[in-house]
């Protein structure tokens, strides 16, 4: 046979094996399925039972209702959901690389492992809660509110207190204790007692200022206010006695050291 033709024959072959594997692994990645309402899509792979998808549509829907009722937000946009079928295809897509991650919001999107293990640990509704919260208050967190106190709403809207218990020995004396917690502690068991600390704080606020300044403090960010600014004017007290009195809350009451 000719040099050249026996060449032919190799790149033929060569493209032929790429295009089986292309279309081999087109097959194997599952088409995703979509459902949705107004303000949340849920898009999911096909051997995830859409039962369940729906059942996930309706306590999305009414939580959504919820924390933008308690907040005041004014907030039309519309989350998209994204459920896998395998773990694996969660922390690839998502790019998650921690294994204790279920689920992580992420430019519009909550990306979420595959319900039945999150059903499995009894954890799926408190995960939901959490991630969405964090969803709703991304305009907040865009216009000036802290990261803390943004996941402090969370943790306390989820109900991940409930299953927390306290820390020993913590010493806070400014708000940007907080901030710095979520940097340097990112898996647990430290993110829990970071995240017990601020479900605490969120208890702070709503028992020392009321249940109205509390949750209404993270509509009043507008990006031309200070922190310090918009906790003055909805707290009605200045900013460093706020402070003083939630870090004697937390070394006194929150958080017993041990005997």
């Amino acid at each position: 046979m000719n040099p050249r033709c026996k060449q032919g024959v190799r790149r033929s072959a060569g493209v032929a094996v790429l295009l089986f594997l292309g279309c081999a692994g087109a097959l194997a990645q599952e088409t995703f399925a979509s459902i949705g309402s107004a303000f949340v899509e849920i898009k999911y792979q096909r051997s995830t039972p859409e039962k369940d998808v729906r059942e996930l549509l309706e306590f999305l829907q009414r939580d959504r209702e919820s924390i933008v009722a308690e907040l005041g937000l004014e907030s039309e946009w519309k989350i998209t959901v994204k459920i896998y079928s395998t773990v694996g295809q969660f922390r690839t897509d998502a790019r998650v690389q921690e294994n204790w991650r279920e689920a992580i919001y992420s430019r519009g999107t909550l990306h979420v492992q595959p319900l039945e293990l999150l059903v499995r640990e009894g954890t799926l509704e408190r995960t939901m809660a959490y991630e969405l919260a964090l969803a709703l208050l991304e305009d907040a967190w865009s216009l000036g509110c802290p990261q803390w106190l943004r996941e402090a709403y969370a943790v306390y809207h989820s109900g991940m207190l409930e299953a927390m218990t306290p820390p020993v020995g913590v010493q806070h004396k400014s708000f940007a204790d907080l901030d710095q917690d979520l940097q340097e502690y990112t898996s647990p068991p430290q993110l829990d007692d970071v995240h017990y600390i601020l479900g605490q704080t969120m208890l702070f606020f709503i028992k020392s200022y009321g249940a109205s300044k509390a949750f209404g403090v993270y509509a009043a960010f507008d990006g031309n206010q200070t922190v310090e600014e918009v906790f003055e004017k909805v707290f009605e007290e200045e900013y460093g006695v706020i402070e003083k009195k939630w870090a004697a809350a937390i070394k006194t009451d929150a958080f017993p050291t041990e005997q």
